[in-house]
């Protein structure tokens, strides 16, 4: 989704104002988040931008969360059985 929104983007780059497209030599990867392109026409990419991220977040945090969760239960679970046996 990230090279979706890189072929439409506007033009512009930091260099040239007038240069066609993204460049990836010539942008930064932040430039698709941006609401304007910086030769200041509406930028359309970041939609593409914003989703394209938003899965490999989204992946990652429930991977450590379910890993966090699965080690913080093993750990804890002899604790709190015992607690229940006293009980």
């Amino acid at each position: 989704m990230i090279v979706t929104a890189a072929l439409v983007y506007p033009d512009g780059s930091l260099f040239d104002k007038k240069s066609i497209g993204f460049g990836w030599s010539e942008n930064f990867l932040s430039s698709l988040f941006a609401a304007q392109a910086i030769n200041g026409s509406e930028n359309p990419g970041r939609v593409w931008a914003v989703i394209g991220m938003a899965f490999p977040v989204s992946f990652f945090l429930s991977f450590f969360l379910s890993f966090f969760l699965s080690f913080f239960l093993s750990f804890f679970r002899p604790l709190g059985l015992t607690v229940f046996r006293i009980l």
